[in-house]
């Protein structure tokens, strides 16, 4: 009798036990759920916070992306000390084409900054510069579009003329001239020089 007793105690025991762990596994599930589900909903709004662009690497030297959000303040700040006409819309001009995703609303607000023909300037080492007019397409677009893959940045205000200067790759070193004419910022030159 007492074996009886004591398979099913031990049976009641087993089961008790087993039901806190199913519980227990549903309450993890239920977590994990609710983390899973929070990350996705705030993540996109930290998307700056947290580094989303590779750094270029140079000879053993590491180049954060210029969108990094240190590297985007240190340019900010730089514009601002320049006492720039209309700051903001420069600003949203330069964010554009350093940071954007090349996707059809950035593209369209592209095309609202360029003028109707571009001067380029393309230099390699060795050979003289070319210079061309370019005109407003799709092509030029893609080109000018960076979507973080911009490096060591640097700003250099000329009265009512901003160039914007970045490494595109390991080689070549890209430029835009944005000018101010008519209360809005527009890109009238760009530019290349390759090692």
């Amino acid at each position: 009798m007492c074996s009886r007793v004591g398979r099913a105690r031990l049976r009641s025991l087993h089961r008790s036990r087993m039901a806190k762990q199913r519980y227990l596994e549903r309450i993890m599930r239920y977590l994990i759920g609710i983390c899973a589900f929070v990350c996705a909903v705030l993540c996109p709004h930290f998307s700056y916070a947290v580094s989303e662009h590779k750094a270029l690497v140079i000879h053993g030297d590491s180049y954060p992306s210029s969108c990094d959000s240190d590297q985007r303040e240190i340019l900010y700040h730089e514009l601002a000390r320049s006492e720039v006409p209309d700051l903001a819309q420069a600003w949203r001009a330069i964010e554009l084409l350093l940071c954007s995703c090349n996707n059809a609303s950035s593209s369209g607000r592209v095309i609202s900054l360029l003028q109707k023909k571009i001067r380029e300037t393309t230099e390699s080492t060795g050979y003289k510069p070319v210079i061309r007019s370019v005109p407003r397409n799709e092509i030029l677009i893609d080109r000018l579009m960076m979507a973080g893959s911009a490096w060591n940045s640097s700003i250099l205000v000329q009265g009512a003329r901003i160039i914007l200067q970045f490494g595109a790759n390991e080689a070549c070193v890209n430029s835009v001239t944005l000018v101010y004419d008519k209360h809005k910022w527009s890109v009238s030159e760009i530019g290349q020089a390759c090692d």
